[in-house]
This record gives structure tokens, C-alpha cells and sequence, in this order.
């Protein structure tokens, strides 16, 4: 998962058991991409909710609100910017859609990925909230790992590791 996706079909995901009573109207979106709102399902305390966070993991101890759309699973762990949140703070982000590239080149062509029936479906994430500059930010980043035999032949190498937003 390089760093666009879509919840192209809001209304066909269920949220059985998780509050979302807050959450405004859900409209199509086909080019979810970093530092936009996406939708969530979080844990609180003994409570799941349905919340919209800001893509991009800030750690709560950055000094800047910086953050990192994709998180590794081989090293989550161990890593000091999601470590914590691993531990404490998961969620599952929603979807019925990625994208990927293959690039040839300076050509990239995109190419979407969905269920046969286009039904939704979540990717794991963690979050995290962050403090500063008057402002709070809860965040959140998908965990990826190696792409599977379906993927490896299209997926850009650069892609799997962490990637920064901006």
C-alpha cells in the first residue's frame, strides 16, 4: 500500500457493535490520499467507535506534526515511532479500494485493487494522539508488510518501506 486508497461505497460498510452516532454524513471517495481524514474504527477503553483521523501517524512525543502513513509489521515492534501505539492504540482503517503503481521508467501505470464484489474491507493501523501548537491531532498509519504473489509484480519497491507525509 503505497499511499492512495477509496472508500468508493461508504454506505455498504457495517459497523455493527461500534458507535457512530457522531460521525457526519459519508460521502464516496475515490482518492483517499496522506494528511486527509480517514475513516476509523478505534478502541476506547471498552468501547469501539467509528472516528475520522488524520493520515499520517504523529507520535504523541514529536516535536512536529510530521507523520508516517505506513508502518511496517516486520519492525512495528521496535520502532520508537510506532512501538507504543502497537502496544496500546490499533485500529482498522476502512476501504473498498487500493492503488498501485508499476513503474517502467519515469512511467508509473496505476492499476486498483478490490474485492471481486467490491465490498469493503479494513486495513490494520495504530494510532496516536498528538499535542503542540495549540492545536491536537489523533493520527493514524496502515500497517503493510512484503506484497504478497498478486502484488510483487507490480508494487514499487520503494513504496514497502515507511513513507513520510509531509
Amino acid at each position: 500500500m503505497c499511499g492512495r486508497f477509496a472508500l468508493k461505497s461508504p454506505g455498504r460498510t457495517k459497523f455493527d457493535g461500534v458507535n457512530c452516532s457522531h460521525l457526519p454524513p459519508l460521502f464516496p471517495r475515490y482518492n483517499i490520499a496522506p494528511s486527509q481524514s480517514v475513516l476509523t474504527v478505534v478502541q476506547r477503553e471498552t468501547k469501539r467507535e467509528a472516528a475520522f483521523l488524520h493520515w499520517g501517524l504523529i507520535p504523541s512525543w514529536s516535536k512536529e506534526p510530521k507523520g508516517f502513513i505506513n508502518a511496517r509489521s516486520e519492525t512495528i515492534a521496535e520502532k520508537p515511532s510506532f512501538s507504543e501505539s502497537f502496544q496500546r492504540r490499533r485500529c482498522l482503517i476502512l476501504a473498498d479500494a487500493f492503488y498501485e503503481w508499476q513503474r517502467s521508467g519515469k512511467m508509473a501505470q496505476p492499476y486498483v485493487f478490490q474485492m471481486k464484489d467490491e465490498s469493503p474491507f479494513a486495513f490494520a493501523g495504530i494510532w496516536d494522539e498528538w499535542h503542540g501548537h495549540e492545536i491536537s491531532i489523533t493520527s493514524c498509519a496502515i500497517i503493510t508488510t512484503t506484497a504478497n504473489e498478486l502484488l510483487a509484480t507490480i508494487h514499487d519497491l520503494i513504496c514497502t518501506n515507511s513513507v513520510k507525509a509531509g
